[in-house]
Formats: C-alpha cells, sequence, structure tokens
C-alpha cells in the first residue's frame, strides 16, 4: 500500500524493488487493463475483417467480369469439353499469377455457375442496348432494316437495324438484335417487329424508312411486312435494298445469256472439282513447282455472295494453264474423276469457254465495284443512283466497235497456247419441209470477228436493260425530287420555282416540316453558304452533291440552328435506307458465333456474344464496377458477400 499512495522511495534497494514491482499481480492487472482500452471492440473487429474479406472478394469478382468481357468482345466461346477446359475458367487461370487469390476463387467456383456467366452477359448487352437506344430516341427520325435467315441449328433468325441521322449528318445503322421466328408469315414478321420498337422505347410514329430485301413475305404489295408496317405509319417509306436489285440485275442477265451462264457455271464446277480434293490439290502444286507456273489459290463461287463472281473467274483465269495441266494428269488416271476431267478439259480448250470467261470478268468487276460502294453505311439515294450511272455510263462506252477490237484481239492473244483457234459454229438449218414464211432462219455471222462481236454486245445489251429496269423503285421519283429540291435550294432558286417544289414533295414532309417556315429559310440558305464558300476559302462554284451541302453545315453549325426546317429535311432525307448491308453483315456474325459445335445455345446468349461482339468499342467502355454493383444488389446474399463496389 506505501507504493500505492505514497510512490517508490527506497532508491538504495531500487534494482531489487523493481524487479519485484514488474512480477507482482498489481503491475499485471495494470497493464492488461491499460491494452485492452487500446484493442477496438469485438464487434469493430468482426467488421474490419468482414470488409476485407469482401473487398478481396469484389477485386476477384472484377477479374472475373473483365475476363468475361474479353471473351465475349472477341466472340471467343466461354465453354470446354469441361468445367475446367473452358476458355473462362482457363483465361481466369492465367491471370492468377499476377491477381493474388484468383486460384482460390477459381478452385472455390464461386460466382462461376452457367447462370452467373450468363446473367452477367446480359447485364452487358443491357447496357449497350440502352445506350443505343437512347442514341436513337434523341434522334428526331428513324428507319427500320429487316432480313432473315437460317441458322446452324435450323432456326429461322431475324436481324432488326435501325437507321438515324445524328445531328452532324452522321448515319448510323445500329443492329438491335437476332430475333427467333415461330412463323414465317408476314403479319408475325411485323408483329415482331412492333413488339421490339416497344421494349427499346422507339416509336414507331418516328419511323421514316423501311428497307427489306425482295422477298414477297418482306416486300409483297398487297401482305407483306412493308404494308403491315405502312398500316401502322404511313410515312414509312419503303426501299427494296439496292444491293439486292443489283444481283437480281445480274441474275437476269444469266438467265438470257447462254455466254454468262456457261461462264459462271463452268468456273463454279470447274473450282470445286478441284478444290475438293487434296488429291487434286497436291497434282496441281506438283505441277506448278515441276512445270515452273506462277499459280494462285482458287476461289469458289458461291451463288448467294453479291462480290465472289469476278475474284472466283478471275483466280480460274490466272491458273488456266496450269488448271489443264491438272485435267490432263487426271485423264491419264482414268477413273470416274478422269472421265469428268476428260470433259471439263475439252470445255477449256474451246475458245468460247475462254472468251466467256473474260467477257464475265469483265461484266462482274464493274458490277461489283458498284456491289462494294453500294453497301456503305453512309449512303443516300443520291450516291446510289450517281454510282449505277456512272456503271450504266461504262457499259454504254465499252459496248463500242473500237472498245471490242481492242478487247477481243487480246483474247485472242491470251488464248492462242490455251485454247483452238476461234472458229464458226455449225449451221443448223431445219428440214426445208419444216420452212414457212414465219420460221425464223439463224443469222450466219461472216467470221468469227463478227460472231462474238455479237455475243459482246448483245451481253453488254441485256446487263444495261437488266439495270434500268431494276433501279426503278415507286419511291425513287419522289425521294428525287426531295434530292433536287434540297440542291436547287443550296444554289439558289426564285419563290415560284421552291413553291412548285413544296407542292411536289409535300407528301414527303407533311407533318415533318413547316412548309411556310421552309420557304421564308430557302430565301437566305444559298446566301449562308455563299458566305462560308467565301469566307473558308473553298473554291465552290455550285453545289451539285449533297455530301457538299453536309460539309458547309458542319463548317458553319450555326446555319443548324439558323435554319431548322432545312437541316430537319436533310435529315430525314438521309435517314431512308438504300440497302440492308448492315442485316447480311449481322448474318455473317451469326455464322461466326453459331457453329456446329455451338448450336445448342439460348436465344438470350446468342445475342449476348453476338451484340458484344458487333459493339466492340461499347462493350470496352462498359463500366465493370457499376454492372457489378448492379448484379451484387440483386439480392441480400449478393450484398452481404461483396459488400458496395
Amino acid at each position: 500500500m506505501s507504493f500505492t499512495y505514497t510512490g517508490f522511495c527506497d532508491w538504495k534497494n531500487a534494482l531489487r524493488g523493481l524487479r519485484q514491482h514488474n512480477h507482482s499481480r498489481f503491475h499485471s492487472e495494470c497493464l492488461y487493463v491499460v491494452q485492452q482500452q487500446s484493442k477496438p471492440s469485438i464487434l469493430v473487429q468482426i467488421d474490419t475483417v468482414t470488409k476485407q474479406q469482401q473487398e478481396q472478394r469484389r477485386r476477384l469478382f472484377m477479374a472475373e467480369v473483365s475476363s468475361l468481357q474479353h471473351l465475349l468482345r472477341q466472340a471467343i466461346a466461354l465453354r470446354g469439353r469441361s468445367e475446367n477446359e473452358g476458355n473462362l475458367f482457363q483465361l481466369m487461370l492465367l491471370r492468377s499469377v499476377d491477381i493474388t487469390g484468383l486460384d482460390q476463387w477459381l478452385h472455390d467456383k464461386k460466382y462461376l455457375s452457367h447462370d452467373i456467366v450468363n446473367e452477367l452477359a446480359k447485364e452487358m448487352v443491357l447496357i449497350i442496348l440502352r445506350n443505343l437506344c437512347i442514341e436513337i430516341s434523341n434522334r428526331p427520325f428513324f428507319a427500320l432494316i429487316c432480313d432473315e435467315s437460317t441458322d446452324e441449328s435450323g432456326k429461322t433468325q431475324l436481324s432488326i437495324s435501325i437507321r438515324s441521322v445524328d445531328e452532324c449528318f452522321g448515319i448510323h445503322e445500329d443492329c438491335l438484335g437476332l430475333y427467333e421466328l415461330e412463323s414465317q408469315d408476314a403479319k408475325h414478321i411485323a408483329t415482331v417487329i412492333l413488339d421490339v420498337l416497344i421494349r427499346c422505347n422507339l416509336n414507331v410514329e418516328a419511323c421514316r424508312g423501311q428497307a427489306y430485301d425482295g422477298a414477297a413475305t418482306m416486300s409483297g404489295v398487297h401482305g407483306g411486312v412493308a404494308v403491315y408496317i405502312l398500316q401502322r405509319q404511313k410515312k414509312a417509306f419503303f426501299v427494296h435494298c439496292n444491293a439486292h436489285c443489283l444481283d437480281l440485275a445480274l441474275q437476269d442477265l444469266t438467265k438470257v445469256s447462254i455466254t454468262i451462264n456457261v461462264a459462271l457455271n463452268v468456273t463454279k464446277d470447274i473450282v470445286n472439282f478441284v478444290r475438293r480434293s487434296p488429291k487434286r490439290l497436291n497434282i496441281a502444286e506438283k505441277l506448278s513447282f515441276d512445270l515452273c507456273i506462277t499459280s494462285s489459290q482458287l476461289k469458289p463461287l458461291c451463288p448467294t455472295r453479291w462480290t465472289v463472281r469476278a475474284s472466283s473467274m478471275n483466280s480460274l483465269l490466272a491458273n488456266y494453264h496450269l488448271i489443264q495441266s491438272v485435267m490432263k494428269e487426271l485423264v491419264e488416271q482414268k477413273g470416274e474423276s478422269g472421265v469428268k476431267a476428260a470433259g471439263w478439259l475439252n470445255q477449256m480448250e474451246n475458245f468460247q469457254t475462254f472468251f466467256g470467261l473474260k467477257l464475265g470478268h469483265v461484266i462482274f468487276v464493274a458490277t461489283e465495284e458498284l456491289s462494294c460502294s453500294l453497301q456503305r453505311i453512309d449512303n443516300c439515294l443520291h450516291d446510289v443512283l450517281c454510282a449505277v450511272n456512272v456503271l450504266i455510263s461504262y457499259f454504254t462506252r465499252i459496248r463500242s466497235n473500237e472498245y471490242f477490237e481492242t478487247f477481243y484481239s487480246k483474247v485472242v492473244t491470251e488464248a492462242e497456247f490455251l485454247t483452238d483457234e476461234p472458229r464458226l459454229p455449225r449451221v443448223r438449218r431445219p428440214p426445208n419441209r419444216f420452212v414457212t414464211d414465219t420460221t425464223l432462219i439463224p443469222e450466219v455471222s461472216e467470221n468469227c470477228t463478227e460472231l462474238y462481236r455479237k455475243q459482246y454486245q448483245n451481253v453488254i445489251d441485256e446487263v444495261l436493260k437488266a439495270l434500268n429496269n431494276r433501279f426503278k423503285q415507286s419511291i425513287f421519283p419522289l425521294l428525287c425530287q426531295v434530292q433536287e429540291f434540297i440542291i436547287v435550294v443550296a444554289n439558289g432558286s426564285c419563290a415560284s420555282t421552291i413553291d412548285k417544289f413544296c407542292v411536289e414533295i409535300q407528301a414527303f414532309i407533311v407533318d415533318d416540316i413547316n412548309c411556310e417556315r421552309l420557304k421564308q429559310e430557302c430565301a437566305m440558305v444559298p446566301d449562308f453558304f455563299r458566305t462560308v464558300i467565301d469566307n473558308k476559302e473553298m473554291g465552290i462554284k455550285k453545289i451539285t452533291k449533297i455530301s457538299t451541302i453536309i460539309d458547309l453545315l458542319n463548317v458553319e453549325p450555326i446555319g443548324k440552328t439558323m435554319f431548322h426546317q432545312f437541316n430537319q429535311l436533310l435529315r430525314l432525307y438521309l435517314t431512308v435506307p438504300v440497302t440492308t448491308a448492315t442485316a447480311e453483315r449481322s448474318f455473317s456474325v451469326m455464322n461466326r458465333m453459331k457453329t456446329c459445335l455451338r448450336s445448342t445455345m439460348t436465344q438470350t446468349r446468342l445475342n449476348s456474344v453476338f451484340l458484344t461482339h458487333i459493339y466492340k468499342e461499347k462493350t470496352d467502355s462498359i463500366d465493370l464496377r457499376s454492372l457489378c454493383s448492379t448484379f451484387a444488389s440483386k439480392n441480400e446474399q449478393r450484398k452481404l458477400f461483396f459488400g458496395i463496389f
């Protein structure tokens, strides 16, 4: 007690006293009390450990989600033959080298089930779709682009895309996904389209165009999908895909021209005959080396693809001598393939076949250039008609005798050592007893040049006829008037001309454009453009293209607000689609996704993989922390497991 109240004073025996105090019960109890006061409570300790565990789980879960994001973006399958052989599991296993604790996460298999993975993929797609729909709904008008195709599992998929124009006149064609069709009836398809618009919060009243292929189900004038959409919105102007129109024009050509038909069939059959046999390919490779013949790969001809005819024909022409050598080698081996090879060799040695291939190549090279240009997203009708007119002018020019002479002499020179000499075919006359005044006697050409001149010019005449027939649609005159009106206004015109145009395009602008305000703006628009041209020293004397008007308005954005009705008319014109190339491209993606090894995925999973792969940049920009927060907030168990992201 003396130590407690009076303090220590026996300094003579200090060492002994301090040692006794250090081992005393009182000192130990005091130390314990002080230490307990400085420690956090049990509840605080439990809470701290829980937060540390939640932070660790959030970090590992983010690694899982980012791995899933990468695989979806690259369209790589997630699952494998077994759970541990899947691409998602293996990618995370690889990342576990750099991420502490990820190997234990994989071992525990927390939140790695297929349902969880599918839910995460669906959340990513919903984020992309919501952003897309917000962007589209903020624009005044949109148009529908739809097409249907059959996937690997035999299901009919409908691709729905939306075309819209932003404030800078940038044209966007955004795919909203693939939708399985229970029936190919036009009414059912129209119902699916309208249902998708409702789900995406897009008002059909803002629809100003629709583009489909020429199938009766989609484009039928009495009961097609276009008719059902027009019943809901009379200004949803229908356009038959112009890329399909070009393809149909070429099909018309093959039906009436024996020369082109034979050239296509010969190309397809010979290329397939060689390509589908490893033995024949080895023979071709060996002969190419032995005979020192420069060779290239044979390209197949697919009848449903728009831009492969010319390349396939060119590959056959480039390897013509080599293929003849292969056929000769096969003939010597006899057998069934030898019989076929003898037939193909006989046909290849005929000058008529070589001439048809060269002529077909000339035709298809030009038309495929047009086809590629038509498939651009930023095309409008002005661009399409301009490109078609260029093609028509080209064919008209090469139809001349001078061009034919050059072409024919070149073909004869190239065929000198490849085929027989050109010769006139045998004349087949009907017996005299069958000849009457109405009997058509075939004309006999004087020489080979005249014979092939007729074939050459007949083919060009037929392709010109097909182009002129196929590129005439009922909506084109109205759209051409709108296009002409925009260009006339940009260059300046009198009030009477403006009034006349406004009457002619009334069906196009009704309910969307204030006609009186438009007329007032038209009086000032040419002065605005001339001022911009002079200030920017652009050197434009006369505006002849829609693209020039767009560039001028983008250079000085004040014109968009100053001439609001004119700006609105231009965006309305650009909204009308001209092709369904976006839908066709979506089917190419679908065929890469849904293969024979991945043919059992559900429709939701298909769209998850499909859209995240199409919109790579949007997939990269997804806020994964926000996505994980949404995922974790869906039930209490997840909230307790992950905490707050």
